[in-house]
């Protein structure tokens, strides 16, 4: 979970963790932490002004995240034990708010100060919380509602029972929309809703599942994009359709389909859309690459047969990586 910290990286250097970002090495730990060829996994990174938290979980014990915190100019404390909690993301206040699993789909949100001590409970039974880098606050559902909270409290944003879901429980993933806004997939449909948490547009998957990294939004936060995937029975052929939510009410349209084979299974096939502008470049992994509009207008474009050119011929279609330049 490092939604809260775009652009950072975790590596490993001299048998300790480093965070870098853009600006270059942000914070050396202290201690040794083995990653590499041990059951550890890095499960949750919060990078602050101030100070960072990380959770450690240990894969096959059941027993949950262990989570640690640091200023960026010292030692890192371990606060829980592997109690399940990992870090959402840093407040404007300098606080911590934290997730809890506690079975099924529920966890619980806490506030912590910066070197770790708790400050209070923000929810219990949450549903999919996720962080918005953008205003530094947690959103996620509970009894009903979408909520939002930056501190101390949370704020309701809206009911999201009369939006034509099947039930709250159904809604699988939130993502923040630029400008304040929220794009949300509850069962088969999609919406987007406003800052105001008032409806802004919604469609119907007629079937197939959202693929790669879930809804994207576009840079000025009118639409969203996501890849929806149909495999055959076998799972070793399926269909792959980018689809773009927005800007206007009205169903999503569809801007690029394509048909993908493996020799494994294409369940794993996990779709990258990156928006330039208006345009969206869409990749699968596996050797297609296209362009389009976010309109739809003109149909896609195949650069393909480019990419594997530029990559060279000695090169996997999964080593392929697509980014606008």
């Amino acid at each position: 979970m490092f939604g809260s910290a775009p652009g950072v990286a975790v590596v490993r250097r001299a048998g300790r963790i480093a965070v870098v970002d853009r600006k270059g090495e942000r914070w050396r730990s202290h201690g040794r932490f083995r990653i590499i060829g041990t059951p550890r996994v890095l499960t949750g990174l919060a990078l602050g002004a101030h100070s960072l938290a990380f959770s450690f979980d240990t894969i096959g014990s059941g027993a949950g995240d262990a989570l640690y915190v640091a200023p960026l100019a010292g030692r890192e404390r371990r606060v829980t034990g592997e109690g399940g909690e990992s870090p959402l993301g840093w407040t404007p206040a300098g606080a911590l708010v934290t997730s809890r699993y506690l079975g099924g789909e529920s966890f619980r949100l806490l506030l912590r100060a910066p070197w770790g001590a708790l400050l209070g409970t923000l929810a219990n039974r949450a549903r999919v919380p996720t962080w918005d880098p953008a205003t530094r606050s947690a959103l996620f559902v509970a009894a009903g509602w979408l909520m939002r909270s930056a501190g101390a409290s949370a704020k309701r944003m809206a009911d999201v029972r009369p939006l034509g879901l099947a039930a709250p429980r159904t809604i699988s993933l939130l993502r923040p929309i630029p400008g304040g806004g929220v794009g949300l997939r509850g069962g088969r449909s999609v919406l987007t809703l406003g800052r105001d948490g008032a409806l802004r547009a919604r469609t119907r998957l007629p079937r197939g599942s959202i693929q790669g990294d879930g809804l994207i939004p576009s840079p000025d936060g009118s639409m969203v994009a996501f890849a929806v995937i149909w495999a055959s029975p076998g799972g070793r052929r399926a269909s792959i359709a980018v689809e773009v939510l927005g800007p206007r009410p009205g169903p999503a349209r569809q801007i690029a389909d394509w048909q993908v084979r493996s020799p494994g299974t294409c369940a794993g096939v996990a779709v990258s859309l990156r928006w330039r502008g208006r345009w969206l470049l869409a990749s699968d992994g596996l050797g297609t690459v296209l362009a389009a509009r976010a309109s739809g207008a003109g149909g896609a474009v195949d650069l393909s047969a480019a990419g594997r050119a530029l990559a060279g011929a000695d090169t996997a279609p999964a080593a392929i990586d697509a980014r606008w330049g």
